[in-house]
């Protein structure tokens, strides 16, 4: 499904990704774990087509995505269909007067009829139990309320590949068990998710696959998660814990 070919990125003189080689299957539960810095979010935001890579090839579905293709309105829109992003930080992607509308926005961007948005609406509302704030404004909401918010957004499009970049983090123990709970259901169902974390005690069973990034901006592991987690030694030396 997602395939990265000695991949490169750079924000000016600064390198994020360096020579990153990567397969991803679908259906695939993918923990990117990693020092601050390292290129975790960099990484989520290629795979989103928010950005574009310096070097190398990646490769969805076996298409190459890149600036020129993604320029192709009807690409784009299947392309953004196909792959959903939760922020870490969800006031970045709230822009609408209402939760409703925030979480409709999608659909209707895709061409969904009236009756097809609400049902998608409703439902996702129900899923992220959010259903009495529909006719609040996001910048009124806590930070669990907004991430719940945004999440619903994402999943409105029902995307195969779910990334999601710190989504435990300002969140109380509740509503990371609730999120917990909610994307094993999604990893259930089929979904690919890729997820960026440092909060390993409340992942834990959710994905099977870990990939280590070093403050060199490189993969130094591919390995089962358990395993990955619980190798002190590793997580020590490249200042992850």
């Amino acid at each position: 499904m997602i395939e990265l070919k000695s991949i490169c990125f750079s924000y000016k003189d600064i390198t994020a990704l360096n020579n990153i080689n990567l397969k991803i299957e679908k259906g695939e539960s993918v923990a990117l774990i990693g020092p601050n810095g390292c290129g975790k979010s960099t990484l989520l935001k290629l795979l989103s087509g928010i950005i574009f890579k310096s070097e190398g090839q990646y490769l969805f579905n076996g298409t190459l995505i890149d600036e020129k293709r993604m320029q192709d309105n009807i690409f784009s829109k299947t392309f953004h269909k196909n792959i959903g992003f939760l922020f870490q930080n969800p006031q970045l992607q709230l822009f609408c007067p209402t939760v409703y509308d925030e979480v409709s926005f999608g659909p209707y961007q895709m061409g969904f009829s009236k009756d097809e948005v609400q049902k998608r609406v409703f439902d996702c509302l129900n899923l992220l139990g959010i259903w009495d704030l529909r006719d609040r404004a996001p910048y009124n909401l806590s930070g669990g309320e907004m991430k719940k918010t945004a999440l619903a957004a994402v999943l409105s499009v029902n995307p195969q590949v779910i990334l999601l970049d710190e989504p435990m983090n300002g969140l109380d123990p509740k509503n990371k068990k609730f999120l917990r709970e909610l994307l094993l259901r999604l990893s259930e169902s089929g979904k690919t998710i890729i997820c960026a974390t440092h909060d390993f005690d409340y992942v834990k069973g959710l994905f099977y696959r870990a990939i280590v990034f070093s403050k060199e901006h490189t993969i130094i592991e591919d390995a089962p998660f358990e395993s990955v987690v619980n190798n002190k030694a590793l997580l020590e030396r490249n200042n992850i814990i």
